[in-house]
């Protein structure tokens, strides 16, 4: 029988290879399907007979394998109601499954998360922990009493907008040390006043230098440069936030600490 194989065109994945088990169990079927009886019913006789029972000629050979088939299939459909176990043709290859996509391991996920977690929650403990609203020092707390030898003129300010979208204020000033110690920190109170001249804002800071004003203003705290006897330095305050009824005057800027050797 010709089934044009090597015409067969069935190239993807394992189409070629269901093809090739598909076909015996097809052969089977067309074999054992009641049409082969009504179209051997004038060869019952021969039918009943063996294979090797009957000699085609030239004349009968299509009758003949017709009565052939027809006695195999009733062989087999006799054996089948017998209880016995018939293999028609060779099944060959099996059919080839899938390969089932490997299921995935959550696991090194959710760990990898859970350090995630971890560990931004101990960089907020860290860096957290003991950090409060801006210092307040009361109105009336006295100065540092070597205050009188630090002078502070040149008073500015500026602002600009920061990523948030808010607007942080810049004092600037200039500050010369008249004593005979060297300065290594300084703690200044800052107070802005309301248009009644009331203190709207109170806030207390250490004052740090300008280090350097190109391509930015960069500051740095007073121990990193202290300012030895007869020396100046510029200086810069910073506030995220100002109050809002704020005269818009320069504010009182009081030394109330300061570090010296």
């Amino acid at each position: 029988m010709s089934c044009n194989n090597d015409q067969m065109r069935a190239r993807t994945k394992a189409a070629a290879h269901n093809l090739a088990v598909l076909k015996p169990i097809t052969l089977n079927l067309i074999r054992l399907h009641p049409s082969n009886e009504k179209e051997a019913s004038n060869h019952e006789t021969s039918s009943l007979l063996p294979p090797t029972a009957i000699v085609p000629n030239s004349s009968n050979s299509t009758d003949d394998v017709h009565a052939i088939a027809l006695y195999a299939a009733r062989r087999s459909r006799s054996a089948i109601g017998c209880g016995c176990t018939i293999s028609l043709v060779s099944t060959g290859p099996q059919l080839v499954q899938p390969a089932a996509p490997p299921e995935r391991n959550w696991m090194p996920l959710a760990v990898a998360a859970a350090i995630v977690i971890a560990v931004s929650a101990g960089a907020i403990l860290i860096f957290g922990h003991g950090k409060t609203g801006p210092t307040v020092t009361p109105i009336n707390a006295p100065v540092d009493p070597y205050a009188a030898s630090l002078v502070i003129s040149q008073l500015a300010m500026s602002q600009s907008s920061n990523l948030a979208g808010g607007q942080v204020t810049y004092v600037d000033g200039h500050i010369v040390n008249q004593g005979s110690r060297t300065v290594t920190g300084i703690t200044v109170q800052v107070l802005f006043r309301d248009p009644a001249h009331e203190v709207a804002q109170n806030e207390t800071q250490p004052m740090k230098f300008i280090r350097m004003r190109d391509p930015y203003v960069d500051v740095e705290p007073v121990s990193a440069a202290p300012l030895k006897p007869g020396g100046g330095q510029d200086f810069r305050l910073i506030f995220d936030t100002l109050a809002q009824d704020w005269d818009g005057a320069y504010p009182d800027i009081r030394i109330v600490h300061v570090d010296t050797k």
